[in-house]
């Protein structure tokens, strides 16, 4: 007597079966305290550490050890309302409110120069240059494969201008 042979839909849903529930059951993570949701009270072990004054004076000392030679100044704003660390960030920004994005970047220690394409596939191109008092910081952007989108060029300096001071304005660290 000859035994029908399953059809290859029910093969397909028995072995799709079969692997979903070896998957379940051999990859599951074990629970972890914070996926558990598990509240640690003081008479769980390790959720209250009691030192004596040795010991907290030597985790204070390397504490301390820790943090020397770092720079105690807060972040504040620019003090001249730009920095020279935010240029990227700017350019990436300020391309965004101009209708553009930011294809490439060449830095150096006075000069960053950024390649962009317009949201109509032309070429741009923003420089910036740090330069001495009283602007500190000079930014020219030329649009168009000859240069000849002088507006949109404008407006792509223009952005950039806002977000650098906009970021200028946020607290942060260095010039």
């Amino acid at each position: 007597m000859l035994v029908p042979l399953p059809s290859a839909l029910a093969v397909a849903i028995r072995a799709s079966s079969l692997l979903a529930v070896v998957w379940a059951a051999g990859c599951a993570p074990e629970r972890e305290q914070v996926v558990a949701n598990h509240l640690l009270t003081p008479d769980d072990q390790g959720a209250v550490v009691e030192w004596d004054g040795g010991d907290r004076d030597q985790a204070l000392a390397a504490m301390r050890e820790a943090l020397a030679g770092t720079p105690s100044e807060r972040p504040t704003p620019a003090a001249d309302g730009v920095r020279w660390s935010d240029v990227p960030a700017a350019a990436y920004w300020g391309a965004i409110a101009a209708e553009m994005a930011v294809v490439s970047s060449e830095s150096g220690d006075r000069v960053m120069r950024f390649t962009l394409v317009t949201v109509r596939d032309e070429p741009a191109t923003l420089v910036v240059k740090r330069v001495d008092e009283p602007d500190r910081i000079r930014a020219t952007a030329t649009v168009g494969s000859l240069g000849q989108l002088a507006d949109e060029a404008r407006r792509l300096e223009h952005e950039f201008r806002v977000s650098l001071e906009g970021f200028g304005r946020k607290p942060g660290f260095g010039r």
